[in-house]
Formats: C-alpha cells, sequence, structure tokens
C-alpha cells in the first residue's frame, strides 16, 4: 500500500464529508467493479460544492471485468454510486475524454479517491 495509500487517505481527511464518510463502502464497490482509478472532479473538490443541490463527478479508469461487458461495467457503477451517496452523479470514462481543454480542466482539479 505505503505511499500511494498515505496520500489518498490524506485526501480523504480534507474531502467533502459525504465521500469521506463512505470512504469504505466506496473502496469494495471499485474492487466490485473492477476499477483501475477513480477520482473525484467537479464542484466536490473546491469550495463550490452545495451538499443539498449538487451531484457528484468522478473520473473512472477500468480493468476488463471478468463477467460483465463493459457497457454494464459502467452503467452499473454508476448506479452503484447514485445508490451509495443518494446523489446524482456524472460518471466520466477517462479513455473517452478526447477535448484537450476539458483534459486540462480535469487534470488541474482531480482528486484521487482508488487506485488499483
Amino acid at each position: 500500500m505505503g505511499f500511494f495509500t498515505d496520500c489518498i487517505r490524506h485526501t480523504i481527511s480534507h474531502m467533502i464529508d459525504l465521500i469521506a464518510k463512505h470512504h469504505e463502502e466506496l473502496q469494495s464497490l471499485c474492487r466490485e467493479f473492477c476499477v483501475r482509478s477513480l477520482d473525484l472532479i467537479g464542484s466536490a473538490t473546491d469550495n463550490d460544492f452545495d451538499p443539498q443541490h449538487s451531484d457528484l463527478d468522478f473520473l473512472v479508469e477500468f480493468h476488463d471485468h471478468p463477467t460483465m461487458n463493459a457497457f454494464h461495467q459502467f452503467f452499473r457503477f454508476q448506479m452503484a454510486l447514485r445508490q451509495l451517496f443518494d446523489k446524482k452523479i456524472d460518471l466520466t470514462d477517462a479513455s473517452a475524454m478526447k477535448n484537450p481543454v476539458f483534459i486540462q480542466t480535469v487534470n488541474a482539479q482531480r482528486t484521487p479517491l482508488y487506485a488499483a
């Protein structure tokens, strides 16, 4: 585990309470859905997050799942996140990002939550 795990724990300690509260369940979902990496992006990474109205935005990379195709893996993971956090979830697959401006914006704000 080591350095990267320590960095993630440090990040979580400074993260919005909603994410930190469900950290263990989130780790379990990431393992279940063969997530390679999961980053928090969007308003939850800065002071613009409104717990009553904001959705949660995530950037995800997957490993191949042994029993699910990529379509089901993506949408079932998104539904599981929605159930876990009881919020609208915007999930972006990192492999689908093509716009250089969007990529630059995401890279400037991404907060690591999980890495396998």
